[in-house]
């Protein structure tokens, strides 16, 4: 008897767990679920694009130069020592230098205690010749390629990217427009 009082107990408070959940939700669908996280995605990143867009170019320097240190660090590459300055990052792994510039154009308005910013242009000079970037993470993934030594998809990487280049530039009439990554997903 009180075997079968504890296992209705648990029902009804499952069943009473469930209909707060239906109450303060809804009844919905997996598939509106799914759209309801990707819009929460989407708002996340254009706020974090707005907040990228106030960084001056100095701290974003200097948040790369860490990310570059960490990334060191998790590889186990005591060789290496990477130093920030004014024009950029400079980094010594073994024998090779690697130099990372940003370059963006600056405003400040001091009314508004803001800074406007121009497009970013990533620059990524390896041994083996430079490449440029709209998009820090794309440059990131080359850099972590030419540090493992992967020159194979690193030069496939800038061939791709002065062909899109090329096309771009034929296409529109524009000689200045900079390609994005191949690997890069779309936003």
């Amino acid at each position: 008897m009180f075997l079968l009082l504890a296992v209705a107990g648990f029902v009804m408070l499952i069943a009473i767990i469930w209909c707060v959940r239906m109450m303060r939700k809804g009844h919905t669908t997996l598939a509106l679920n799914k759209e309801r996280w990707h819009e929460h995605f989407r708002e996340e990143e254009s706020r974090l694009s707005k907040e990228q867009k106030e960084i001056t170019v100095s701290e974003q320097l200097t948040l790369v130069h860490a990310a570059i240190n960490d990334l060191l660090r998790l590889d186990n590459r005591t060789d290496a020592t990477c130093e920030l300055s004014p024009k950029g990052i400079r980094l010594l792994a073994g024998t090779e230098e690697f130099t990372i510039s940003l370059e963006s154009r600056e405003q400040r308005l001091a009314s508004m205690k803001k800074v406007l910013h121009s497009p970013a242009r990533w620059t990524l000079t390896t041994p083996h010749g430079s490449l440029i970037y709209t998009r820090i993470d794309d440059m990131m993934k080359a850099l972590v390629l030419a540090l493992r030594g992967d020159t194979d998809e690193l030069k496939a990487e800038k061939a791709f990217l002065e062909s899109s280049v090329r096309n771009a530039s034929q296409k529109n009439g524009n000689k200045h427009i900079i390609a994005s990554s191949r690997s890069s997903s779309p936003r």
